[in-house]
């Protein structure tokens, strides 16, 4: 019992699919290796069985846990040593770089599969450049140049949100001096009322352009 490793299975959590997608994954698991001591968590139970589940696995009481991507983060169980996520390309490569940072954590080696069964060879070659890259900023840069920051005030998962000047990805460092602008603006002039902020007001508010004093 010493020597066994533990680890995580990790399936995505897409709504309701990825709880479905989990526990399936667990009886599979579960029917393979019978005298194995396994368990399964997911982000729709309530938070004191997630706890116990937890101190569980802490205690090597359990050996391997079968998990949504709710163990990304706050998850610190040194000895656990393997994680495989299936359905790979399902992730984002931050949120990959997340999962993989659960192993690994004693200073002994951990290792990381991830299982993917696409022929789509930008997906294949995204995939590669997770593996290829370990510093978290490198892997954030890229996965928001391939994903785009998604719609942070809706419901997508990825691409670039349209704007009408600058682009997000490739015109940071402008869009950042903007915002600058922007907040000095509104600490000076709340309710934009100078006669050199009027015009903004009429744009924001669609308020007829006030006349130029």
């Amino acid at each position: 019992m010493k020597n066994k490793k533990q680890g995580f299975v990790v399936t995505p959590s897409i709504e309701s699919e990825g709880i479905e997608s989990v526990i399936e994954e667990f009886k599979i698991l579960k029917d393979r290796f019978k005298k194995a001591s396994i368990s399964l968590i997911h982000g729709k139970m309530d938070f004191k069985e997630k706890e116990e589940i937890m101190e569980k696995f802490k205690k090597k009481d359990i050996f391997l846990l079968v998990a949504t991507s709710v163990i990304e983060a706050g998850i610190d169980v040194p000895e656990a040593s393997y994680i495989v996520i299936m359905q790979a390309e399902r992730f984002g490569l931050s949120q990959l770089h997340q999962l993989r940072g659960r192993v690994g954590r004693s200073g002994e080696i951990g290792y990381c599969l991830l299982v993917s069964f696409t022929d789509d060879e930008e997906i294949n070659r995204r995939l590669e450049t997770f593996v290829e890259k370990e510093s978290g900023l490198e892997i954030a840069e890229f996965d928001l140049k391939y994903r785009g920051p998604g719609d942070l005030l809706g419901t997508r998962q990825h691409g670039i949100p349209p704007l009408k000047i600058g682009n997000i990805v490739s015109d940071m460092k402008f869009l950042n001096l903007a915002r600058k602008e922007a907040e000095r603006i509104l600490t000076d002039d709340p309710e934009l009322e100078k006669p050199q902020n009027r015009i903004l007001r009429s744009i924001i508010f669609g308020e007829k352009e006030w006349k130029r004093e």
